[in-house]
């Protein structure tokens, strides 16, 4: 399956073909010694609205989709 098929299916950023633009940061130091952290949601305006970068390198793809 190529990655683009693979965001089409599970990312939560895919709309049509187009990026909501949506980054999440979990500090995983801090997880690690408090057992929670806060989850940081961002819009990356760069990336609204734009074509999928899936195939060439996407930060949230390979974080929450390939680390599955």
């Amino acid at each position: 399956m190529t990655k683009l098929k693979k965001a089409q299916l599970e990312c939560a950023n895919w709309d049509c073909g187009k990026c909501t633009g949506c980054s999440i940061h979990i500090n995983k130091g801090y997880l690690e010694r408090n057992s929670w952290a806060p989850v940081f949601q961002t819009i990356l305006s760069k990336k609204v609205n734009k074509p999928c970068t899936a195939e060439d390198g996407c930060d949230y793809f390979e974080n929450y989709i390939l680390e599955k």
